[in-house]
């Protein structure tokens, strides 16, 4: 498992961790350590629930209390050691929102735009706030013309472009993975090795 920190090596209530040592959380249960099976996923969730800057990524050991599909939640863990590894850039994060919101979003424009962003074609944000204004449409009208069509994970991918900021791109996945069927989930693990190691280009070509 793995335990994601902040710059200084420390989770909430400035719980510090080093190799070989042991935390556990007796007083709050709001304040248990949360933990992924992946590192890369970690880093790419980080803006959505943990927040922290300049993280930093330990291998850790310890038995799972709660479980929320893709994230789990411990009293006690040892800390192994610290793992070192390369934040996610900016389009990768971008890839990451991508790749899970294409499962579900049947809409042409999105998909069209998807592409282009991905393989460069274009990237700008006067196009991304016109996909926006149609999946927004689709999602005020949905109650009136009793419209199945999904679009919220895809919304929140756009935002991510529109307003710079990795939180969205994390809650486009959060998003995705929680609409996605019960029994089908997607596979966040996967979907955010593919957006790590792959070109946003060879992706373009796939979607």
């Amino acid at each position: 498992m793995y335990l994601i920190t902040d710059g200084d090596d420390k989770t909430l209530k400035n719980v510090l961790w080093t190799e070989n040592c042991t935390n556990e959380q007796f007083e709050n249960p709001n304040y248990l350590f949360s933990v992924y099976d992946d590192p890369i996923l970690a880093l790419m969730m980080n803006a959505a629930y943990e927040g922290f800057k300049n993280p930093h990524i330990w291998k850790v050991e310890g038995e799972k209390t709660l479980s929320f599909g893709f994230r789990y939640e411990c009293k006690k863990l040892k800390a192994i050691k610290r793992i070192e590894i390369t934040e996610p850039t900016s389009i990768q994060r971008i890839a990451f929102s991508i790749l899970c919101s294409i499962h579900l979003m049947k809409n042409q424009f999105y998909k069209i735009w998807a592409k282009n962003y991905l393989n460069g074609n274009n990237r700008t944000k006067e196009t991304a706030d016109c996909v926006m204004q149609q999946l927004q449409n689709i999602e005020m009208n949905k109650a009136k013309d009793q419209q199945e069509e999904y679009v919220s994970c895809g919304i929140a991918s756009i935002m991510a472009v529109l307003v710079d900021s990795w939180q969205f791109s994390a809650n486009a996945a959060h998003r995705a993975y929680y609409d996605s069927p019960e029994k089908d989930r997607i596979d966040l693990i996967k979907l955010a090795n593919i957006a790590f190691t792959i070109s946003p280009e060879e992706i373009s070509r796939v979607i």
